[in-house]
């Protein structure tokens, strides 16, 4: 019916490409981009949590299945972006776009954020599981992450400003939201 072993975990791991997608896209409230991107953020994080085995088949390495890798080329199927990843690129290009995120090829700043994203929440499965910073790590490393791509923070250009984590400019460690 799968094909063997790796067949079905091909197919659990689709299926649970799926499911983190629909959690990224109910993570949206449609408020503020800025809100959105800390949303799907830490929907990312809870999903992870709640889901472990299943989140070493989305983000691992692959089984060989419709889940493909991150780098691939348009006309190559084994090569397709995992669903999930839709969600991010979508809020990163509104980011860029509504020029909250300094101008940066979109692919490339999603993958570096899921990159930043994806060390945290792995450190706090593997190392950090039982200890009571756990969030504070995930969210210091959120506030990294964001200041490094909004124009004028970390990541280059003047700073703009606090952030009241209601949707002003995200410069700033304050994460809050």
């Amino acid at each position: 019916m799968f094909g063997g072993k790796a067949g079905l975990l091909a197919a659990v791991g689709a299926e649970a490409d799926r499911q983190l997608a629909d959690e990224l896209r109910g993570s949206l409230r449609h408020d503020s981009v800025e809100g959105d991107m800390r949303s799907l953020c830490r929907a990312y994080r809870r999903w992870a949590l709640e889901n472990e085995g299943l989140y070493g088949l989305v983000v691992g390495e692959p089984v060989r299945s419709p889940r493909g890798d991150m780098g691939g080329g348009p006309d190559d199927d084994d090569n397709v972006d995992p669903h999930w990843r839709g969600p991010l690129l979508e809020v990163v290009d509104a980011l860029v776009d509504e020029g909250v995120f300094r101008t940066a090829d979109v692919h490339e700043t999603t993958t570096a954020i899921w990159a930043s994203l994806h060390g945290v929440v792995s450190l706090e499965l593997s190392v950090w599981r039982d200890s009571p910073s756990a969030e504070q790590y995930f969210e210091t490393q959120l506030a990294a992450i964001l200041r490094s791509w909004t124009v004028g923070g970390a990541g280059g250009g003047s700073s703009t400003g606090s952030d009241s984590g209601s949707g002003g400019a995200m410069s700033r460690t304050t994460v809050a939201g």
